[in-house]
């Protein structure tokens, strides 16, 4: 979308290594002076908030979400892309308001506030927009597309699902490893090559494309064609750090931070895949891994061990 001429501002979350990387317009990620500032406010919001509200506390994701906010209240983008933070309900994130949200896949992960069943997150996860709203979903097991569609049809949701209201192909070029990506939504369609490793990743940046294209039409239908024109080299260039990612290459090391079974899952079998082995399987090398005491540790260790020959479980730095 910025490079069809609108500013655009971006808060997404977690950091990988600086906590300047949430907050970001046109790729520029929010300064120090303007961070240490704003969380100084920030704090003092909080400070007076809660001696008025004694009974209630401003979490760090709320502080953050303020700070995000003020920084995109003071900078005027056209349009704000969004990462909640834990579901939709209850997130701070739906302060924004969004008209337009996307639910691109489900996974056991904070049950204890979620619910404990996929159908039960996804009700949670999707309430992020209301009546009006456009939910554009990914590929979820039918069951549960199922009752997470009827779910938001009866609050006055639109649901546009992959499959019935956009077609998402992805094909491997002849000449090289990179693949062909075609997204068609409406009378629209994008075709471009991928660089980005992993089917999921595919997956995710199809319906990221379907979720833009579908509010650009809306929006600014005046910019559409350009879009469509520059989604095909950003597509190209486009990283994801932390998942898939290799960061050395003599000796070769692969990093990725998923962190639920589903998504450990999917790294998993892309990463064989790119090593032209399956799974299971013990010879994809050596494993080295953390788990935070919040997630799913049993069920993401028993989806690795099965495929390395060698594994070093380490302390994760967060809540390990």
């Amino acid at each position: 979308m910025h490079s069809a001429g609108l500013k655009v501002g971006v808060f997404t979350s977690p950091h990988l290594l600086r906590f300047n990387e949430r907050i970001k317009i046109n790729n520029e990620e929010i300064t120090d002076n303007e961070l240490v500032f704003l969380t100084h406010e920030a704090i003092r919001l909080k400070n007076v908030y809660e001696k008025q509200n004694a009974e209630d506390t401003i979490g760090a994701f709320e502080l953050f979400t303020l700070i995000a906010a003020k920084h995109f209240f003071n900078n005027k983008p056209d349009v704000v892309v969004v990462e909640a933070g834990i579901g939709g309900r209850f997130d701070p994130t739906k302060c924004f308001g969004g008209d337009f949200a996307t639910l691109v896949s489900l996974d056991y992960e904070h049950t204890a506030l979620l619910g404990k069943s996929l159908e039960q997150i996804g009700y949670d996860k999707s309430d992020i927009v209301g009546r009006g709203s456009r939910l554009i979903l990914g590929e979820l097991a039918d069951d549960v597309h199922k009752k997470v569609v009827a779910y938001n049809i009866s609050k006055g949701t639109n649901v546009l699902s992959i499959g019935r209201d956009f077609k998402l192909a992805i094909d491997k070029m002849h000449n090289d490893n990179r693949r062909h990506l075609c997204v068609n939504i409406g009378n629209k369609i994008v075709r471009a090559c991928i660089d980005l490793p992993g089917k999921f990743q595919e997956h995710n940046a199809g319906v990221a494309i379907a979720l833009s294209l579908s509010w650009l039409m809306e929006a600014h239908k005046s910019r559409v064609n350009e879009y469509i024109e520059q989604a095909k080299q950003c597509l190209i260039n486009a990283k994801w750090h932390g998942r898939l990612e290799v960061i050395s290459l003599a000796p070769k090391i692969t990093i990725d931070v998923g962190h639920s079974p589903g998504a450990v899952s999917a790294a998993l079998i892309s990463y064989a895949e790119l090593n032209n082995k399956s799974i299971p399987s013990n010879d994809l090398g050596v494993l080295v891994t953390g788990v935070s005491s919040t997630k799913s540790i049993e069920d993401i260790l028993n989806i690795l061990t099965p495929n390395f020959s060698y594994i070093v479980c380490t302390k994760a730095y967060h809540h390990g």
